[in-house]
């Protein structure tokens, strides 16, 4: 193994590191602050991660309009489902759960 292979692969190690990381830090961010065991969590990840391919790699619009694009359209679909699904149901488990 050269040097430069093993550099790569310490650098993709911590890359995909500080994802896992974020991700942990969202559920407990949502568990501790809200109460809300969130089991959709990886699923509005992948929506994000398809968002951006979508409007950077299909439409061909700049990247960094196809990050901030998506960072919005996530924030309002997040905001729609606190109100309209989690607000109702009042931090109850086992409903949350189901929802999720």
């Amino acid at each position: 193994m050269t040097v430069t292979l093993f550099i790569q692969s310490v650098l993709v190690g911590l890359n995909l590191a500080a994802i896992y990381a974020l991700m942990a830090l969202g559920l407990t961010l949502m568990f501790g602050i809200l109460g809300i065991v969130n089991l959709a969590h990886g699923a509005i990840y992948m929506l994000g991660a398809f968002g951006i391919y979508y409007i950077y790699g299909v439409l061909g619009l700049n990247y960094y309009l196809a990050m901030l694009l998506t960072i919005i359209t996530l924030g309002l679909l997040g905001l729609f489902m606190e109100r309209t699904l989690y607000r109702p149901v009042g931090g109850s488990f086992a409903p949350v759960i189901a929802i999720t």
